[in-house]
């Protein structure tokens, strides 16, 4: 057995561990394949491609029966333990994660999974909602315009790393080729509806208080920098929720869609 130190960050789909000369292992859970792992060296090399600052990937490891990716280990603080900061300014912070989301959506990437396809198979399989609200929520993806512009699937300050050459996007495995309207929708719903996860009460606290400012001056760039895509959210609001209810997320964040989901009927 190898022996690790223990996880500096503990995930839903993986545990961060310091590794050897200066790099950390992304280490997943038990029920990810070899082939899920390689899935994500393949999206975040075809987003370095095109330009995108990304963790370098050094190595796919396995490590007592789970696999793992080795990674350069990026000195810096992720963009939301920046912004728990007493001095951050939550504007500057929030127009970087709108500049950064915003010229990853002008990358094509027609050769990366449908987002579209890959709404379709989750809002089928969302749970907790009514058989109605999924057709309605297909319904609504059909009427929706496509695209092959590059999206994370998952973009939010946690997966944003300051370092001193600029910002690192992390986490590259839910990468599709879609519309980017999609993809801000999802990001709008983190920013407004899920409760910070993995903080001190502290830094929770602080950080809801900074909630709305920081969302709203987030929509206020992005609108700026790509007018005809922030309009649309609202559009791609029931699709992006009902799908997300397929995927293993916190019970928190279950309830606050579903919420959402109820309030939108």
């Amino acid at each position: 057995m190898t022996k690790l130190s223990p996880p500096i960050k503990r995930g839903r789909t993986a545990d961060i561990h310091a590794w050897r000369a200066e790099t950390l292992l992304k280490l997943y859970h038990a029920d990810f394949s070899r082939e899920d792992v390689a899935q994500e060296v393949e999206f975040t090399r075809r987003a370095q491609a095109v330009g995108v600052p990304v963790a370098e990937i050094t190595d796919l490891v396995n490590v007592d029966e789970r696999y793992g990716l080795v990674l350069r280990h990026i000195p810096g603080p992720t963009l939301l333990e920046a912004l728990t900061a007493p001095e951050a300014s939550t504007t500057r912070l929030a127009c970087l994660l709108a500049e950064l989301q915003s010229k990853i959506h002008q990358c094509l990437v027609p050769e990366l999974p449908s987002l579209r396809e890959k709404l379709s198979t989750l809002i089928r399989r969302a749970v907790g909602v009514s058989g109605g609200l999924i057709e309605t929520a297909l319904a609504s993806l059909r009427r929706l315009p496509d695209d092959t512009r590059l999206c994370h699937g998952d973009f939010h300050p946690l997966n944003i790393i300051l370092a001193a050459e600029g910002p690192v996007v992390l986490d590259w495995y839910k990468a599709s080729a879609g519309h980017p309207a999609a993809d801000v929708t999802r990001t709008v719903m983190v920013l407004d509806l899920i409760p910070p996860a993995g903080m001190g009460s502290s830094s929770r606290e602080h950080l809801e208080r900074r909630r709305s400012e920081f969302s709203a001056a987030y929509r206020k760039r992005y609108a700026e920098l790509q007018p005809r895509i922030i309009e649309q959210i609202d559009l791609w609001r029931l699709p992006v929720a009902v799908a997300r209810l397929a995927t293993d997320i916190s019970a928190n964040e279950r309830a606050a869609l579903l919420q959402m989901l109820a309030g939108s009927r």
